[in-house]
């Protein structure tokens, strides 16, 4: 059994029964943050850690989401929650979307405000990588976050930070201080994100990500066509 069989019969909402613990299958569903789906597929027992440990993390991912937005909020600091935040919530089961920590822009007027308001809160600076030069990172209770002031680092093609100079204005404002991002700009910037991960790898995931993201969201395919070709 590959794992592209598991990915298969998840999305086709299908099970592969008597089937047997395989380690470097299990191996490989880490190495591509697809664990979670072992155990749907296959029900067996010992994937089955995975699939429930992350019914949990999932909900505390999205705990913190909505602890930022309530501060953000109440200090009027606009923001936008891109990648898995969002990601996650178009899977039929959000669970089985895992994530290494939730990534948002803020407002570059009330950036130092929106720094601050979350060191008030309990969040503490993350590790400063040098190299970085598009956000800083936080963590609370185990979750990371990366708060962005730029969408790339300054080092990416020109026009792709000309792009995303301003989200909000590729974005529709949803509730308070909180936008979302139009699908099809989503989906522009997702693929940018996976082109630069593609300098050192990019895994299977991504494909997972982008089939949910054409089946669960109304992307104007004229619109793509063109950004595609543009950037």
């Amino acid at each position: 059994m590959e794992l592209t069989d598991i990915v298969y019969s998840y999305v086709n909402n299908a099970t592969i029964l008597n089937q047997v613990y395989d380690k470097e299958l299990e191996k490989l569903a880490i190495e591509q943050s697809l664990q979670t789906l072992l155990y749907p597929v296959t029900k067996i027992r010992e994937y089955k850690r995975y699939y429930i440990s992350w019914i949990i993390k999932q909900e505390e991912f999205y705990s913190i989401q909505d602890e930022i937005t309530r501060i953000f909020n109440e200090n009027k600091i606009k923001h936008i929650y891109f990648k898995g935040s969002i990601i996650s919530k178009l899977y039929d089961d959000p669970s089985v979307r895992t994530r290494g920590d939730i990534d948002l822009y803020a407002d570059k007027e009330k950036f130092d405000l929106a720094r601050k308001l979350l060191l008030a809160n309990g969040f503490n600076l993350g590790e400063i990588e040098e190299d970085n030069l598009h956000h800083i990172t936080f963590e609370k209770n185990g979750i990371s976050v990366e708060l962005h002031y730029r969408m790339f680092d300054s080092d990416v093609k020109k026009n792709w930070n000309e792009f995303l100079a301003n989200p909000f204005l590729k974005a529709t404002l949803t509730s308070e201080s909180l936008y979302e991002f139009t699908p099809t700009n989503h989906f522009l910037y997702c693929i940018m994100h996976f082109a630069l991960h593609l300098r050192i790898g990019a895994g299977l995931r991504y494909m997972l990500d982008f089939y949910y993201m054409f089946k669960k969201t109304k992307i104007d395919f004229d619109e793509l066509h063109n950004g595609l070709i543009k950037f």
